[in-house]
């Protein structure tokens, strides 16, 4: 409806264009794309709109590319930072992070930004604690639905009790 009213509008199309990527709009986001890019070649909007393409697509590279384009157009612009560390997380989780501090030095207040970079951490540290206290070797061997295999619920008693906080032997 915004698009019908505003056919010219840029501002929050990179919010929108991300809307379309969650619900896999294929069409609209590469109509959307060409809209803006053909409204402002030079807008973040329509590089973040092209990314957003190429990462529903499973094109990260490119997606990366886009994103670092709407980066340079405008250094400001937080969500082109934080889309650049989603499309990094699963690969290379430290450059996923200096994404979402860019975007959070960019703009203090990008919740995306700190939500992300705070999940980021979070599973940093639970990889650290399950090194730290053996639990790796439970993702290495075939583990029943509770977590730990029963193989290792007598080496590791404390880890019986598993996601839901039920235990095994009923304690």
């Amino acid at each position: 409806m915004v698009r019908v009213l505003e056919p010219h509008r840029l501002w929050d199309m990179e919010v929108y264009s991300t809307l379309l990527w969650h619900l896999q709009k294929t069409v609209d986001l590469s109509f959307l794309a060409q809209e803006l890019l053909n409204i402002n070649p030079r807008s973040p909007q329509a590089w973040i709109a092209i990314g957003n393409l190429f990462s529903l697509q499973k094109e990260k590279t490119q997606a990366l590319a886009c994103f670092r384009r709407a980066a340079q157009l405008d250094p400001s612009c937080a969500y082109a930072y934080t889309l650049s560390g989603h499309e990094s997380i699963d690969e290379d989780l430290d450059k996923a992070i200096t994404f979402f501090q860019s975007a959070l030095r960019a703009d203090p207040r990008h919740y995306n930004a700190w939500y992300v970079s705070a999940v980021a951490h979070q599973n940093v540290n639970d990889l650290i604690r399950q090194v730290w206290t053996g639990d790796m070797l439970s993702t290495r061997k075939s583990s029943p639905p509770g977590g730990i295999p029963l193989s290792e619920s007598t080496r590791y008693p404390s880890q019986k009790c598993r996601f839901d906080g039920m235990c095994r032997d009923g304690k």
